[in-house]
């Protein structure tokens, strides 16, 4: 019997190793790159244009842009990619029941969820606001679009908008 080192191993598979298709390999993935800067730089723009508040996020749920409409409403000091970590996670909070209504619709294929919410606001006036956690709030409703995959077949999911129209008690 026989017994191989593990550098004998590797250096077996490494001759076997075929160029052209790691070259390919490496060609798919700089397209693919390519391919998602464009469809992001593409949805940014479409945000811009609407007049409903909205928010893209990247799939690790980043904010990655707000359009006008956002800024306007909530009075965000600043770019979005500048928020820290602490304030993105506390854009939106929910009640108990918007949690378990949350997790039950993350776990369906659903493209569209609505759900109840309180959006984080920096300076207002045309909105009742409401402390929670020691931050102002405002009643809202959320509108998640979550049909952005990358690559259709594969359900690569990329990128979702979330579109958010204050509640009718929240305004003045």
């Amino acid at each position: 019997m026989v017994t191989k080192t593990l550098s004998e191993r590797m250096a077996e598979q490494m001759e076997v190793l075929d160029t052209e298709e790691m070259r390919r390999r490496i060609d798919v993935g700089c397209k693919l790159h390519d391919l998602m800067i464009t469809f992001r730089q593409v949805q940014m723009k479409k945000n811009d244009e609407i007049p409903i508040p909205c928010v893209l996020f990247n799939a690790f749920s980043q904010v990655v842009h707000a359009n006008p409409a956002f800024y306007k409403l909530t009075g965000m000091p600043c770019q979005p990619h500048e928020l820290s970590q602490e304030d993105t996670s506390y854009l939106f909070d929910y009640t108990p029941l918007a949690v378990r209504q949350k997790m039950w619709m993350h776990q369906t294929d659903q493209n569209e969820i609505v759900l109840p919410c309180y959006l984080r606001v920096w300076k207002t006036e045309s909105c009742k606001r409401e402390q929670r956690h020691g931050r102002d709030y405002i009643e809202a409703t959320k509108w998640m679009m979550v049909d952005m995959d990358l690559v259709k077949e594969k359900k690569v999911k990329y990128m979702f908008n979330v579109y958010v129209m204050p509640s009718a008690s929240a305004l003045n």
